[in-house]
């Protein structure tokens, strides 16, 4: 039963990607379909090998056995939401919303490399501020699996720099250095301009790869693919593949190289033998985040309880996440600190042997666990539908005004939260809002004509 519900989910998935290959209406860059392909990773393909290997997460605690008509609940619920999402997407109209006039008026050339060095060098500096904070790069790469887990506290005012400002930077430089020079003055994209663009950005991500944000950096490679797609060269399906591959590779390997041991050389018997320790390593984009288990004990507890969180905490966090802890002390507890609280605080506190704590955080909500347990079944069906009219608004929105430089930078920038949906909606939508917030900033900066500095000649088209 459960396998046969698992194989309609991915059909249900894939099967509209699939007709729109056949027709020749395919967007790998549609956010839609990243949305899908992650759904499906960490729900229904995550849920069965959880129930093939019965390799339940000890936090869960939630036997494939024991438990299994709870499975079947939460493969049912994905299911269900699914078709919901797929109901909104397609019954919804091409229609696009209409961008405000301000989002169509011009760029000025010296801001905007004013904006992309001044990023660049606050990044630069910060990431050395830390690592002189921390004793140094030798002594961080000893220690980094520490501060990963406990030193990050109290450093994000280095952190912050080192990879979100960063990461504009090179964004950015990118349009400065390729898509506006080519838009307005014909600008010939040499070989050489392209490698300046390329190391610039290895540059920018470098600090994030050091701290060892595997996912971080992939947010940011996923954003400047979408420029690169949209701004400067289409990335035929194949190519993205390789690249998705390759990256899934290396990620891979980076996650080993950070097992072994400082003081061990790296050789294939170090690396097999961390393989052979943690083999969850290898195939870790599959489970690293439970899905169906998640679902199925959410559903198991409010069963139970029927104590619904019915949204309304979640649109007042959202509409008060701008402000920072250091002013508002009394600020609610995040949602998904209390999702994990309430449904796995007992178990994290009695497996790691913690006394005296009273909120936890790390259990990813996923989008159906989340809509269970605001608004129980109906929640599934409300959510979904209303993710797929979204997902097709924004779109569609993007792809009737892809030529306008501002409709390109949110796009790209936002694209990432809308992806990672499924696994944590409240959480993502928290960031969505921090971020369009920075970028709103940036963008008006962007427009800012400052007397000094401005001349007809810098002004840049849309």
């Amino acid at each position: 039963m459960n396998v046969l519900l698992i194989i309609a989910i991915i059909l249900i998935g894939i099967l509209p990607i699939l007709y729109e290959l056949r027709v020749k209406i395919f967007d790998f860059f549609n956010v839609k379909n990243l949305f899908i392909a992650y759904f499906l990773i960490i729900l229904p393909i995550s849920g069965y090998v959880s129930l093939a290997t019965n390799d339940i997460d000890p936090i869960i605690n939630l036997d494939t056995v024991v438990f299994n008509i709870y499975y079947t609940k939460a493969i049912l619920a994905t299911l269900v939401g699914l078709v919901c999402f797929q109901l909104g997407y397609y019954g919804t109209g091409n229609k696009s919303i209409k961008v405000p006039a301000f989002l169509k008026t011009t760029w000025i050339s010296t801001n905007l490399s004013l904006l992309y060095w001044t990023f660049f060098i606050v990044g630069i500096g910060s990431f050395l501020l830390f690592l002189s904070v921390n004793g140094g790069l030798s002594n961080f790469l000893k220690n980094r699996e520490y501060f990963r887990s406990e030193g990050v506290s109290g450093q994000g005012i280095y952190m912050y720099p080192s990879t979100q400002l960063l990461a504009f930077s090179a964004f950015l430089f990118f349009f400065n250095s390729i898509i506006i020079k080519n838009k307005v003055i014909s600008f010939f994209r040499s070989s050489i301009t392209i490698a300046k663009v390329f190391t610039f950005f290895i540059i920018c991500i470098t600090p994030s790869l050091v701290f060892g944000f595997r996912s971080l950096t992939g947010i940011f490679i996923l954003q400047f693919l979408v420029i690169w797609n949209y701004g400067y060269k289409v990335i035929p399906f194949q190519k993205i593949i390789f690249i998705l591959i390759l990256l899934m590779a290396c990620f891979s390997f980076y996650g080993i190289y950070r097992e072994i041991p400082v003081n061990e050389k790296v050789s294939f018997n170090s690396i097999q033998k961390v393989v052979s320790e943690h083999p969850q390593i290898v195939y870790g984009i599959l489970t690293r985040v439970k899905g169906t288990e998640t679902v199925a004990a959410v559903i198991k507890r409010l069963e139970t309880t029927k104590e619904y969180d019915l949204g309304y905490k979640s649109v007042y966090e959202a509409l008060t996440v701008p402000i920072p802890h250091s002013i508002w002390k009394s600020k609610p507890i995040p949602s998904s600190v209390r999702f994990t609280t309430y449904f796995f605080g007992d178990q994290i506190a009695k497996t790691r042997g913690i006394k005296g704590k009273k909120n936890f955080g790390g259990i990813p909500s996923t989008v159906i666990g989340e809509a269970i347990w605001h608004f129980g079944w109906i929640g599934v069906v409300l959510v979904m539908f209303s993710l797929g009219v979204i997902f097709k608004k924004v779109y569609y929105t993007f792809k009737n005004n892809r030529n306008n430089f501002n409709v390109l930078f949110i796009y790209a920038i936002i694209f990432p939260n809308f992806v990672l949906f499924p696994e944590m909606l409240q959480g993502y939508v928290n960031g969505l809002i921090l971020t369009t917030l920075f970028v709103g900033f940036i963008i008006v900066f962007l427009k800012l004509r400052i007397r000094f500095t401005y001349s007809e000649s810098n002004s840049l088209a849309e």
